[in-house]
C-alpha cells in the first residue's frame, strides 16, 4: 500500500467518530498549551533567580585573592556591619 492510501483510510478513520477526534486533539491542544505556559515561567522564574542573586549577592564583578575557595561554606559570611566602613 502507498503513503495516499494510508493518508485517505487515516482521514476517513478520523470522522468516523468525531465527538472521539474532537477530544483527542482538544487534549493535545491543551497539554501544548500547558507546556509552553511552564517553559516560558520557568524561563521568566531562572532569569529573575540569576538577576536577583546578581544584584543582592554579589554585583556585576567580583574581586578575589588567589587562594579564593570557590566551594566555600554559605556559613562563612561577615557577622555584622564592623569593619565595613
Amino acid at each position: 500500500m502507498n503513503h495516499r492510501l494510508w493518508w485517505r483510510i487515516a482521514w476517513r478513520n478520523l470522522g468516523r467518530n468525531r465527538r472521539r477526534t474532537a477530544l483527542t486533539a482538544s487534549a493535545l491542544t491543551f497539554g501544548f498549551v500547558a507546556s509552553v505556559l511552564m517553559i516560558g515561567y520557568m524561563h521568566g522564574m531562572m532569569e529573575e533567580l540569576i538577576s536577583n542573586g546578581t544584584r543582592v549577592a554579589t554585583g556585576q564583578v567580583q574581586i578575589h585573592t588567589a587562594d579564593y575557595e570557590p566551594e566555600r561554606s554559605i556559613h562563612r559570611t561577615l557577622g555584622g556591619r564592623e569593619g565595613l566602613d
